[in-house]
């Protein structure tokens, strides 16, 4: 299989963080979640993901090329898209992760469980590009260079929504994925 820049991962962790998110990200109506982590394609080995750090990363050396993930490809992207997409998430080489963020993530997923629906109080308030997180660092990359949104601003997409997104849009295919 060859990637090519511009391709999401999404991962699925088994550690107690990566089901933690999972279980924030899990509303009543829904199919359980299956992505925790997102990351992307930079070129055909490399990607880019928030960690500790945004880090470039060899997908087949790293977790997630071993755990299990699906990489997902919007296929009417042109070469020259894809390319201005990767160059945008290295831009946030370096980083710091949010993990503010997460904190306002799984206020807003408390919230949801409590109310019964999708609720996006305090996601709203994580718009600092300072420190990202991993759904933010590609959300906000296809946002600023195409415009593309994953259904929600960059600042309140999780893994699961960005998953949900791509999984209905028929732009979108799954093209390879390591089974649990």
């Amino acid at each position: 299989m060859q990637f090519l820049p511009g391709d999401l991962i999404f991962c699925h962790g088994s550690n107690w963080i990566s089901r933690a998110i999972r279980w924030a990200a899990e509303h009543k109506g829904d199919e359980t979640p299956y992505a925790n982590h997102v990351a992307g394609f930079i070129s055909p080995t490399d990607i880019v993901e928030a960690l500790w750090h945004v880090t470039r990363n060899v997908y087949a050396a790293c977790g997630t090329g071993t755990s299990p993930n699906q990489v997902w490809r919007n296929k009417s992207l042109t070469a020259e898209n894809r390319q201005a997409v990767a160059a945008q998430a290295l831009t946030y080489m370096g980083r710091d992760y949010g993990t503010g963020k997460i904190v306002l993530h799984l206020g807003d997923a408390l919230l949801t469980k409590a109310m019964g629906h999708e609720v996006y109080l305090f996601r709203r308030a994580a718009n600092i590009d300072k420190y990202p997180i991993c759904s933010w660092v590609w959300a906000e990359a296809y946002d600023k260079v195409l415009g593309l949104r994953f259904g929600l601003p960059p600042n309140e997409a999780s893994p699961d929504d960005m998953q949900n997104y791509v999984k209905a849009s028929p732009e979108w295919e799954m093209i390879y994925e390591v089974s649990p």
